[in-house]
């Protein structure tokens, strides 16, 4: 009942362009911390925490969630940061990297100002992650354009939104089916060009989990052979044994 009241007084406080909070999601009425954050405090936005935060956005360290941010409004229509209406999902990740993009200053509060509540998921059909596939590819096209060079390599990490949020979910609903979308994958134009753009930093944080493989493999073949064989051979194939 306090949310926008201990929000507000923290963006007054310290002067930020946008103050996020914390969040319990709960589910069977049971009570769960959220995704906590790497940060604390007021931060001045430079290039290099510009790149962090876009990255942690990018790669769901932290969830981009609306509903844990207030905002200036000056922030929003000087830049003209509004949803991108081609998402069907992700618009909220399209929305963190516009923010970051623009913002001076962040706070950062592990203050609990939310109660997200986790009803059942199940009603997903096979259309929802066709919709999804078609939502990531228009969200890489439009990082694309926004984050250009500078940051441009960060949209690499989306190619693993093809395989977490559409061949992973929709193997558990039509094997069959997740298969052939996976071997249509390879041949996808975007996600092979999500896969070019793959370097060294990108390749460990995305795959962290499988660095001692990341590390046998990449003793015997070049770089170049190896991030193409682990994304498209080894990660999503595991899916169908």
């Amino acid at each position: 009942p306090n949310a926008l009241e201990t929000m507000l007084n923290l963006m007054i406080q310290f002067n930020s362009d946008i103050v996020r909070t914390s969040y319990y999601y709960i589910k069977n009425d049971n009570k769960y911390e959220g995704k906590k954050v790497n940060y604390e405090g007021i931060y001045k936005v430079n290039d290099d925490l510009r790149s962090s935060l876009i990255e942690d956005a990018l790669m769901q360290k932290m969830g981009c969630y609306l509903w844990v941010l207030l905002i200036k409004k000056d922030l929003l229509i000087k830049n003209n940061i509004t949803f991108n209406e081609l998402l069907f999902v992700h618009q909220d990740i399209d929305f963190y990297v516009k923010l970051f993009l623009h913002c001076k200053t962040i706070y950062f509060s592990n203050l609990y100002t939310y109660n997200y509540i986790i009803n059942g998921m199940g009603s997903k059909n096979i259309k929802y992650y066709e919709r999804n596939k078609k939502s990531i590819i228009n969200l890489y096209k439009a990082l694309n354009k926004e984050l250009k060079n500078k940051y441009k390599d960060l949209t690499s990490y989306l190619c693993y939104y093809f395989i977490i949020s559409y061949i992973y979910p929709l193997s558990k609903k039509d094997i069959t089916k997740a298969e052939n979308e996976y071997n249509k994958l390879l041949k996808d134009k975007v996600f092979m060009e999500m896969v070019s753009n793959i370097n060294k930093k990108s390749f460990k944080n995305i795959f962290s989990l499988d660095y001692i493989f990341y590390k046998l493999v990449l003793k015997s073949s070049s770089f170049k052979k190896v991030k193409f064989y682990y994304l498209t051979q080894y990660k999503i194939r595991n899916l169908f044994k």
